[in-house]
């Protein structure tokens, strides 16, 4: 009798699922598949991206950003063939654009973030004028209906 793998028989059982799941999330907009397949992979994927990025607010952020491409981009999701490597993949990406863009904003010239004295917060004639703006605005705002404010 051949012996078996069975982390590789466990991982392509499991990918068939997340195909399944996949499928019911794509073709019927399945928010029970969703579920399914967010709590089956959350924890892992968390893991994953902490390792790289050794920060759990970061690593949870970016695995929520994950999911939501997965929902927003959900009629794609029967063309993936291998679904765990694309979302560790992907959550590996996402890792290393996030490190990437975290090195850009240290390295920005301090002149490129200090706030120029000349600015309008420093002129009491700009800032006068900004405040009185801001109180037309308000009030302009509130003469609107009720219903048409809850959007300002």
């Amino acid at each position: 009798m051949e012996s078996v793998d069975l982390p590789l028989l466990t991982s392509m059982l499991e990918n068939e699922q997340i195909k399944r799941l996949l499928t019911a999330i794509a073709l019927n907009n399945d928010q029970a598949a969703y579920k399914e397949l967010f709590l089956l992979l959350h924890s892992r994927l968390k893991q994953f991206a902490y390792s790289i990025l050794k920060s759990g607010e970061e690593a949870e952020e970016l695995v929520s950003d994950l999911f939501i491409r997965i929902w927003e981009k959900r009629d794609q999701l029967t063309t993936i063939e291998s679904p765990l490597l694309y979302f560790y993949t992907t959550a590996k990406n996402l890792a290393f654009n996030r490190i990437a863009k975290l090195k850009r904003q240290q390295n920005l010239a301090p002149e490129e973030w200090l706030v120029q004295l000349n600015s309008i917060y420093f002129d009491p004639e700009q800032l006068m004028m900004t405040e009185e703006m801001m109180r037309q605005i308000r009030q302009a705002v509130n003469d609107l209906p009720p219903p048409v404010q809850d959007h300002f």
